[in-house]
Parts: C-alpha cells; structure tokens; sequence
C-alpha cells in the first residue's frame, strides 16, 4: 500500500469513528465533498491530501492526534528522515522539493558525524 493510500484509508477511518459526514466535514473545513473524497480514496491522479490547517481541525474534530491519522509510531518520530517522508517540510512558508530535503538531511547527519568526531 502507497503512503498515499495508508494515509487516506486512515483519514477515512478516523472520520467514520468519530461519526462525522463527508459533508458535514467539507462543510466544517471549507472545501468541496469531492475534495474530502480525493483525501480518503488517494485518488493518485489529484495526488492530494490535507494541508496541515485541515489536518489540525480534522485532529480536533476526531479528538485524536495527527501521529495517530497518519501513522507515526512513537518511535519513528524521532527520525527525521521517517518525518520528512511523511510530513511536507516548509521553511518560512516554503514547500521544500525532494533534493531541498536531501541536501537537510545530509546536513543533519554531518553535524552528527561532526559532533561524535569531538
């Protein structure tokens, strides 16, 4: 199952438990049914998922937490590679690209490799 798909199966999971409508949801978050069904059907063609705004009220809504909609494991939160795949990384309002996410991770590791040489 694609990262896309596990997090759309989970969004439709944990709106169905809290017994919240598709439209009931659409009309509390602003956006169209039809968005709310690309989110929880992975639609691979609109590749679309929640912005972190709607994933906050959507956490609200549920009374769960975003770990749990997404599927972090405790112990995969503190890898920031595992974080970087799952959550869209933004500085300053900016979307880093996949190479803009590399180029932080090879940076994270060489201030590691740099503080176990000292």
């Amino acid at each position: 199952m694609s990262r896309l798909a596990h997090h759309a199966e989970r969004l439709k999971q944990k709106r169905e438990a809290a017994g919240i409508s598709i439209e009931s949801l659409a009309q509390t978050l602003g956006v169209s049914v039809w968005t709310i069904r690309n989110w929880e059907n992975a639609n691979p063609e609109r590749n679309r998922e929640p912005s972190y705004h709607h994933l906050r009220q959507m956490v609200e809504m549920y009374r769960c937490t975003a770990d749990e909609i997404i599927g972090i494991r405790h112990s995969e939160q503190r890898d920031l590679s595992s974080l970087m795949t799952v959550y869209p990384v933004e500085v300053d309002g900016e979307r880093l690209t996949e190479a803009e996410k590399e180029i932080v991770l090879n940076l994270a590791r060489s201030l590691i490799q740099n503080r176990q040489k000292s």
